[in-house]
């Protein structure tokens, strides 16, 4: 019973991925590892189902491809836990899938796990160069400082980066990332003046 569920979960989850991103994005192991921690998170709760997901999942790959497969899916899962699987690699993916197709890129799957590599040194906070950009992704990752540093300069060090980032035709796509109790207060005061000062959309843009 569980293992139907399992196999059902995946397959419906896999749709969550528009046809583009699965007609460009040749590296099965991103989709999968994609696709397999947002059914973990609906199965949350229920170990048993979580055992034949997994379970289901690596039935797919052989031996020595196993470690590369866990590799990817601790990433993922730390990424996930930080809300950036949803907030940026899923939605940045489609967009550049969508650009990019119908012409399949044997480049485009390497650098999807450079970018998956680049969220996740952001996650450990590891991260010390915060614009990737690649011929496909293009994004610029700006932490809102500790209040007490934003108190004495206000946002502009975190306007410049932007503004240096979006001029110089750097970047696709701004993500302000904020936590903790008062960081979100000026990661939404940081978006508006970008929307005003930049003409953003207000959003991921």
């Amino acid at each position: 019973m569980k293992k139907n569920m399992a196999e059902a979960l995946l397959t419906y989850v896999s749709h969550i991925l528009p046809p583009t991103v699965k007609a460009v994005l040749t590296d099965e192991t991103v989709l999968d590892a994609i696709s397999f921690m947002v059914s973990h998170n609906i199965a949350k709760g229920d170990p048993y189902l979580i055992y034949e997901l997994r379970k289901a999942l690596e039935t797919k790959y052989s031996e020595d491809k196993l470690k590369d497969l866990y590799s990817l899916l601790d990433k993922i899962h730390e990424i996930y836990e930080q809300n950036l699987l949803i907030r940026l690699v899923i939605p940045e993916t489609i967009q550049v899938c969508t650009k990019v197709y119908p012409k399949i890129s044997a480049d485009l799957s390497k650098e999807a796990r450079e970018f998956i590599d680049y969220v996740h040194e952001l996650v450990k906070g590891t991260l010390t160069e915060p614009v990737f950009r690649g011929k496909y992704f293009r994004t610029v990752v700006v932490r809102v400082a500790k209040p007490e540093k934003v108190l004495m300069r206000e946002l502009e060090p975190h306007l410049n980066l932007i503004k240096h980032a979006v001029k110089r035709d750097l970047v696709n796509t701004v993500c302000i990332v904020a936590a903790g109790p008062y960081k979100p207060y000026w990661a939404r005061k940081l978006t508006k003046k970008n929307c005003r000062n930049l003409r953003f959309e207000s959003g991921r843009r």
